[in-house]
């Protein structure tokens, strides 16, 4: 199964149908995609601020960038475990 990121633009819309509050089933229907994608991306990118939930398409491509480049860790990372 392969796996694409949400774009900036599907970003933006997904904002826009947070703050209408719509439903998860109609947003991932709006944006042609899975309801656990767009599940997992509130779940990422939510940031809380005064005791309420924030999601900020600018901010959560932002994120996205920073844990793209960011080491996965794992059994190869333990340099025993790598050259067994």
């Amino acid at each position: 199964m392969s796996y694409h990121h949400l774009t900036p633009e599907e970003r933006k819309k997904l904002f826009r149908m947070w703050r209408n509050k719509e439903s998860i089933r109609r947003m991932a229907a709006a944006l042609r995609r899975s309801p656990g994608t767009v599940s997992r991306e509130l779940k990422r990118n939510i940031t809380w601020y005064r005791h309420s939930p924030l999601y900020r398409p600018v901010n959560a491509q932002k994120m996205y960038q920073a844990r793209k480049h960011r080491p996965r860790g794992g059994k190869y990372l333990d340099a025993r475990l790598y050259g067994y």
